[in-house]
This record gives C-alpha cells, structure tokens and sequence, in this order.
C-alpha cells in the first residue's frame, strides 16, 4: 500500500520484481505522479552443475569446459566428477541427473537439497577414447511446482592432436627463394 498525502493506492505487482526500489507512476489529479516503492522478496530457484575430469586418477580436477581439453594419453584412464549446487533461495528436490556418454545410476542423489548445499558424484575410471572426447551432464530439479536445470560438459583429448607445419617461399624475379 503507497500513501501519499490523503490518498491510498494498492498496488498488484506481475512478473518478476527485483528485491529494491521499484519506480511506479500512479494516477493523481490530471496526471501521473512519480514515487518509488520497495519491491518484494522474491525467491528463486536456481541448480549449478559442474563437470570436471581427472587424468591422475582424481587427484587433481580440470574444468575442462572448452574443447579440446587436456590431453591424455591413450593408455591411461579418466575420470568424471559432477558437483551439483543450489544456488537459489528455494529448496529444491526431484532430482533427474544424466549425461550424454556415461551411466550416472551409482550417483548417490539427495530427496531434497537446501540452498547452498552440494551432492557430488565422480563416475570411472574408464578408458581413454582416442580424438577428441565431449560429454555433457545435465541436472534437472524441482521446486514449487516448476522446474530448473543447468547442463555443463567436460573435454579431453585422447593421444595426438593432429598437426601441420606451413613453410612460405618467396622468390623475387626468379632467384634466390626466401622464408
């Protein structure tokens, strides 16, 4: 309710209404009269997932979201770790988690996760795949009815990259060729 001078206004707020001051133009005489109103606090439902992989048999973790990631060599191993966060101010529960290439089913999954909390999973080891490797995790989770979700994916690259050698000549009126 925003009062001003003798009059009371009730004011309905759609959509999504950020947490601060909110500037409203409300009907007065013949025209409009300006004012400031202090939004709601709106919750919101929000899941990270990270997916990392190891090539030291988990004893360090790369974030390894852009191709081509660190190399591997063709006879060792990987691993997966996958950290799902709440990063919202609602708890959320339901969880769906998968990922493009690997069974997730020994992925121990909380019922509900408050926020700020974390569950994590790490899945391997499995062979190094020779070329370019690309797998996408992908959570999803609900609150309140809704739905929220977040996908994060993990490279490597198995064995030798391929790679060229360019070498310019240059001759001037048909003599002596230069680099």
């Amino acid at each position: 309710l925003l009062v001003t001078d003798s009059r009371a206004y009730s004011v309905t707020f759609q959509g999504n209404i950020v947490e601060d001051s909110v500037p409203v133009a409300v009907k007065g005489g013949n025209g409009f009269e300006s004012g400031s109103i202090i939004g709601p606090a709106c919750s919101t439902a929000e899941v990270d997932i990270e997916k990392s992989v190891s090539t030291d048999d988990g004893a360090t973790w790369q974030d390894a979201d852009a191709a081509p990631g660190p190399n591997v060599e063709l006879t060792a191993q990987v691993r997966f770790r996958i950290v799902v966060t709440n990063t919202g101010d609602l708890d959320l529960a339901e969880f769906a988690l998968s990922d493009s290439s690997y069974e997730l089913d020994t992925c121990a999954i909380p019922e509900t996760l408050a926020p700020g909390a974390f569950f994590e999973c790490e899945v391997g080891p499995f062979d190094a795949v020779e070329g370019q490797h690309t797998n996408v995790a992908t959570v999803t989770a609900g609150f309140d009815g809704g739905t929220v979700s977040d996908m994060d994916a993990a490279n490597y690259f198995g064995g030798d990259r391929p790679a060229i050698d360019v070498e310019k000549f240059v001759a001037v009126n048909g003599g002596t060729l230069w680099r």
